[in-house]
């Protein structure tokens, strides 16, 4: 304690009091007077040389109410103010502006985030489809604007447009954000189901003929799903479902699954397949010779690599007869068809229609009347439409005497 005396006989007792608290050294100073004291020089009073000065750690020019010195100077690091409420940050102070969103009271007037507060965004609108749902949000009010979130928590500004597809999960989030403020909202959570797609049917089993290919499901599809073939990628068709389809031109097919219940088609299964363009010509038409007790029929030359084979029945495929000309004693049909002499495939069939010229049955045996010098031969009377001759030989076809009776000399 000190005592100071002033020019009128008054006395000032100074009580210095040194703390030590967190390191830093205190001074507080205790005026006792009991009257208004004075400087003798400059006529101030004494105790007003003296200001309690704040401890201003983070340099923002705000002081801690809870640090503070008594000086008659402004010492470093010190401050008059003493309304700083975190000393530790230079960006929290009074005057700061609040930062939204970061739970700091960043202006130190006891409120978190006062005026950062948006509205959480309007429900939105689920159109759930087959592989997809389609989010499409309402209008933000002005200065507002309405962010997808793949999280409740999410601030990414990168995709504001009206309507989102979702091709996988379940849930999603919108959310507000002040465009000037840069505050967001609270999360929209929306909830969205997507109808799954069959799965793509297997790859069917080809098997090659003559001019056609078949293809062969040899799986089962699972249940409530059914297998449709169609003829582009995108078809729809339900009108083909069985598990073999055959084709007699064409280059590709395809095949869809769909869910019987919910109607959704799976992608496309592409097939590619060949038609074996192997199928043997027509034969071309032979000459016909139409003859007593036959007919003679007569083929063309056949292409390289192709023989023509005669067939008893349109359907034939015997291969026992390949010779130029075949002759017919019965009958008035007979058939040449073509076969691939490397894959075997038929042609179809050419059809021979022939008429065979009838054989008049044997004359009846004639009398013979044997005389002296000579001997006499009398025929009986033909059937209509038929002449006897008189042969000198068994191959005779001499029609010079048709006579009932003839008679012979010699011989």
């Amino acid at each position: 304690m000190k005592v100071f005396t002033n020019k009128k006989g008054r006395k000032i007792i100074l009580l210095i009091v040194f703390l030590v608290f967190g390191g830093t050294c205190i001074q507080e100073v205790y005026s006792q007077r009991r009257f208004k004291p004075f400087d003798g020089n400059d006529g101030r009073p004494f105790e007003d040389r003296f200001r309690t000065y704040y401890r201003d750690y983070d340099g923002d020019g705000y002081g801690d109410s809870t640090y503070y010195i008594v000086r008659s100077y402004q010492p470093k690091g010190y401050v008059r103010n003493s309304s700083d409420c975190n000393d530790r940050n230079a960006r929290i102070h009074p005057w700061a502006t609040e930062k939204c969103g970061d739970g700091i009271d960043n202006n130190c007037n006891k409120s978190i985030d006062e005026r950062c507060m948006v509205s959480i965004p309007n429900a939105v609108r689920v159109y759930n489809n087959c592989g997809s749902s389609i989010l499409t949000r309402s209008n933000p009010p002005r200065g507002v604007t309405w962010y997808w979130q793949s999280s409740s928590g999410g601030t990414s500004t990168s995709n504001s447009s009206s309507s989102i597809i979702r091709t996988a999960g379940s849930v999603y989030y919108l959310r507000a954000r002040n465009n000037s403020s840069g505050a967001w909202s609270s999360a929209r959570t929306v909830n969205y189901s997507i109808k799954s797609l069959p799965s793509v049917p297997p790859v069917p089993v080809a098997s090659y003929s003559c001019g056609q290919t078949t293809l062969k499901i040899t799986r089962r599809s699972p249940g409530g799903i059914t297998w449709y073939w169609q003829t582009s990628p995108s078809g729809t068709s339900t009108s083909n479902s069985n598990n073999i389809i055959k084709f007699k031109s064409g280059s590709v097919c395809y095949l869809r699954a769909k869910n019987n219940k919910t109607g959704c088609w799976s992608s496309s299964r592409k097939i590619n397949y060949t038609v074996k363009k192997t199928i043997p010509s027509i034969p071309s038409q032979p000459t016909v010779v139409n003859s007593c007790g036959s007919t003679k029929i007569t083929r063309g030359t056949p292409p390289s690599g192709v023989t023509w084979y005669w067939q008893s029945s349109s359907k034939g495929i015997s291969t026992s007869n390949s010779n130029s000309s075949i002759t017919r004693t019965s009958g008035t049909t007979y058939y040449l068809r073509a076969r691939n002499n490397s894959l075997g495939c038929w042609s179809s069939v050419r059809t021979v229609t022939y008429s065979i010229k009838s054989i008049p049955s044997v004359p009846s045996l004639p009398t013979v009347v044997n005389n002296c010098g000579s001997s006499v031969l009398t025929r009986s009377t033909p059937p209509s439409g038929v002449t006897w001759y008189w042969q000198s030989s068994s191959g005779g076809t001499s029609t010079s005497n048709s006579s009932s009776s003839i008679t012979r000399t010699s011989g």
